[in-house]
């Protein structure tokens, strides 16, 4: 992965790179200043130091990283379109929007794009009040969404079009075969599905290589995660396009090695929905206590620590005694691991390679946040 980036005087907000002085770029024509802020969601602004195109215009630098991601010339900077600005399809334009992006956000009711307009608008007012962004950038996030309810006028001119329509087969077959013939064979068409596989709702279409599945968490605009999904057709460069625009986008982007129903989230969400249901069933608790157990207890701790980087803290020669007690069985894994003497943090290594230093740091963070909230619960009186 090559990451490149432009002197220090141009790093910093979006808002703020329109605003840099021309001389810096060296070409005093508007778009170009334009361009490079549309460029700006492929580098991460906290890599500096490195540039491109020394000595070129700043329009000649966009187009060289351009030719570097597979776009044409002039190309680069992508229109986004969302088709279905719904619960979760408004959280997602608004996230192209506030990283430079043009975004047209399209329903097929009047009603719901102008509320969808008003919930984007809300969500940058929160987006401010949490200071993630500045006053100028939620400004000029909320003039980049075009609310449309004419597909043909949504899709036009797109580099990419994200799918947020309800969880139906048929119904997305249907519109991903529409914008199939609306969309050149270079436009990127992405669809938010986790409970669907890419190569089903490709079925018929001329061009499937370039459709990859980008399952957003909600809220989408302050969860990071993505999962990202090849369809059997899909074409290699079109997911790692995808991959590299989302990671501009300061998303925390996890590819999956295989088509899986539910993906990785929805299928651990899934087991923890049943067990909890199955407690409930028995009477062993109410929701309310299921709800405390995990927003008081493990849920915090799994924020920091996930599920594997726990089991090393914990210890796999403690996890490994509690399962072959009485006889029980490990996980395969699990006793390969103990077998070899690798226990986790306490060794140096287990499902993670732990130096002191990341020990450390692990230990310090999830503390520091734990306080955090203990201060919040305490202070709200809820503990």
């Amino acid at each position: 992965d090559v990451h490149y980036t432009f002197p220090s005087d141009v790093r910093g907000p979006l808002a703020s790179i329109a605003h840099a002085p021309k001389s810096v770029y060296g070409d005093p024509n508007a778009s170009g200043v334009w361009r490079f802020r549309r460029l700006m969601p492929f580098f991460n602004s906290e890599r500096d130091i490195a540039t491109i195109g020394e000595g070129k215009t700043i329009l000649q630098r966009a187009d060289l990283l351009g030719a570097q991601l597979g776009f044409e010339p002039g190309r680069l900077h992508l229109q986004y379109e969302d088709i279905g600005a719904g619960l979760m399809g408004y959280g997602i334009g608004v996230e192209y929007a506030r990283f430079g992006y043009e975004v047209t956000l399209y329903n097929t009711r009047k009603e719901t794009s102008i509320n969808a307009m008003k919930e984007s608008k809300d969500t940058l007012a929160m987006m401010l009040e949490f200071g993630l962004i500045t006053k100028a950038e939620s400004e000029a996030a909320y003039q980049r969404l075009h609310p449309t309810i004419i597909l043909e006028e949504a899709v036009k001119g797109a580099d990419l079009v994200v799918e947020s329509i309800r969880e139906v087969l048929t119904l997305k077959q249907e519109l991903f075969k529409k914008l199939d013939v609306l969309c050149p064979p270079s436009v990127i068409l992405a669809t938010n599905t986790s409970a669907l596989r890419v190569t089903d709702i490709t079925t018929g279409m001329t061009h499937p290589e370039r459709v990859v599945a980008t399952h957003y968490f909600q809220p989408p605009h302050f969860i990071p995660l993505v999962e990202v999904c090849a369809g059997q057709k899909t074409d290699a460069k079109i997911v790692g396009k995808t991959v590299k625009i989302l990671e501009g986008m300061r998303k925390k982007v996890v590819v999956m090695k295989m088509e899986l129903g539910g993906f990785i989230g929805n299928r651990i969400q899934g087991a923890i929905g049943r067990e909890c249901q199955a407690l409930v069933d028995r009477g062993a608790a109410t929701p309310e206590m299921i709800d405390d157990v995990i927003s008081y207890g493990f849920g915090r701790r799994m924020t920091y620590t996930g599920y594997f980087k726990r089991l090393d803290l914990i210890g796999l020669d403690l996890l490994h005694d509690s399962s072959t007690n009485g006889g029980g069985q490990a996980w395969p894994p699990l006793a390969e691991k103990y077998k070899k003497g690798e226990l986790g943090m306490k060794t140096g290594k287990g499902f993670y390679s732990w130096s002191d230093a990341a020990i450390k740091e692990i230990h310090r963070r999830q503390n520091q946040e734990l306080v955090r909230f203990m201060k919040y619960d305490m202070d709200k009186g809820l503990i």
